[in-house]
């Protein structure tokens, strides 16, 4: 939930935001490529199929909506950083460090671009 605040607490700011970066260019790929070659070729961390095709499902299911594809990518987030605490307590790790491995997932100084 900590990771989610910055939206929360900007959310008229993201609503203001237009397509940019790397969704421009999986988008012109996509064109350029076809289906078929796009989901299977890599673009930056974006190689795993499943993650394209989740991707471009919520395009196609939200019209495009920019505002709605962050709000379905911090959710897609927040549930990993979930079922990544629920597989640390399945292998009986301790609650301190459950939820500093979680806390480190999820505020992840790799993810302040988003």
């Amino acid at each position: 939930m900590l990771s989610l605040a910055p939206f929360i607490l900007h959310v008229k700011y993201f609503q203001k935001l237009y397509w940019f970066g790397d969704s421009w260019g999986l988008l012109n790929q996509l064109t350029h490529q076809g289906l078929w070659r796009w989901l299977f070729f890599p673009f930056a961390e974006n190689f795993v199929p499943v993650f394209k095709m989740l991707w471009l499902g919520c395009i196609y299911l939200l019209n495009g909506s920019y505002f709605w594809l962050i709000v379905c990518l911090w959710l897609t987030h927040a549930l990993i950083v979930y079922l990544y605490g629920r597989l640390l307590k399945s292998w009986d790790f301790p609650f301190p460090g459950i939820l500093l491995a979680m806390l480190l997932l999820g505020l992840a100084w790799t993810n302040i671009e988003t």
